[in-house]
């Protein structure tokens, strides 16, 4: 799918996660989004189903997103 795109995993530099919860310590909460940068240490790779997102500020792995692709 992404060759038909005219890219590939490691062409990818930066990736939005949207609707995301923030939280915030008075109790409230706000629907955002969150954006990883290659640069910054987070890993793009393919799995069977989806692309994975792994999370590395400064070397240290804090979460990992997966994406389910569909196509029909």
């Amino acid at each position: 799918m992404l060759t038909e795109l005219g890219t590939s995993v490691d062409k990818i530099t930066e990736v939005y996660v949207y609707n995301t919860m923030t939280y915030f310590t008075d109790g409230t909460s706000k629907q955002t989004f969150d954006k990883y940068l290659k640069e910054n240490g987070n890993e793009l790779s393919l799995t069977d189903t989806g692309i994975k997102l792994t999370y590395k500020p400064k070397g240290v792995l804090t979460s990992v997103f997966s994406f389910l692709m569909q196509v029909s």
